[in-house]
């Protein structure tokens, strides 16, 4: 699947579009993404900015469920040759996930969030140096 869209402005209808295929019609985020040639990460984040849904509850049940779902435990037998009692045993590997396209986006809007975070600080201490030097400016 091709983002085709990836890294362009929302229009208003498309906003719109957005709204009702989440709320009205139920579509996952990945058939949403698949409509508007976007990633999911760009839907979820879409839908928390335009207030239509919390971002973290979305991003916990479409990401953390999707990762859940992909942990597949893979059987590994060991060699019954190898045993001194003969007893069959088994042990279960992990399948790591691969880097992907939406693992990257996932850390991109990570670092917008952190540099918006950043601003916010500092504008709270900059406001918070005014207010100190206006309150002992009255005293």
């Amino acid at each position: 699947m091709t983002f085709s869209r990836r890294g362009r402005k929302w229009t208003i209808t498309e906003c719109l579009q957005l709204q009702r295929e989440y709320e009205l019609l139920g579509w996952s985020i990945d058939q949403i993404s698949e409509k508007h040639e976007r990633t999911p990460l760009a839907i979820i984040y879409k839908l928390s900015e335009e207030g239509f849904a919390d971002f973290n509850k979305i991003y916990d049940d479409y990401f953390i469920a999707k990762e859940q779902n992909s942990k597949k435990m893979k059987f590994v037998e060991s060699d019954s040759s190898d045993e001194s009692d003969g007893d069959e045993s088994s042990d279960y590997e992990e399948e790591l996930e691969p880097i992907t396209l939406s693992t990257v986006s996932q850390v991109e809007v990570l670092q917008e969030q952190i540099r918006s975070l950043q601003q916010q600080l500092n504008n709270i201490t900059h406001n918070t140096k005014q207010s100190k030097s206006i309150f002992s400016s009255l005293f």
